[in-house]
């Protein structure tokens, strides 16, 4: 799907341009918020929970998401 290559990439950018040391927590809760909107934005469809969040993880390993990780080490 396009939206998910398009969400994969922008979270690599940002993970990559943000990921200094001493950046990790807010990488982390970054991509915990990517994926918590995520999520929501799935359960829009119907007025019904359509997805669980256990279903969601299991579909998330499909789009890849990049892991927050620190790629710069500028300090030491």
């Amino acid at each position: 799907m396009p939206c998910f290559n398009s969400l994969e990439t922008i979270t690599k950018v940002n993970i990559h341009y943000f990921g200094i040391r001493g950046n990790i927590w807010a990488l982390k809760r970054y991509r915990s918020l990517v994926l918590h909107y995520l999520f929501k934005w799935l359960n829009r469809r119907s007025q019904q929970r359509s997805l669980t969040w256990d279903r969601f993880m299991l579909h998330l390993d499909r789009i890849q998401m990049p892991r927050a990780r620190i790629i710069h080490k500028i300090w030491g």
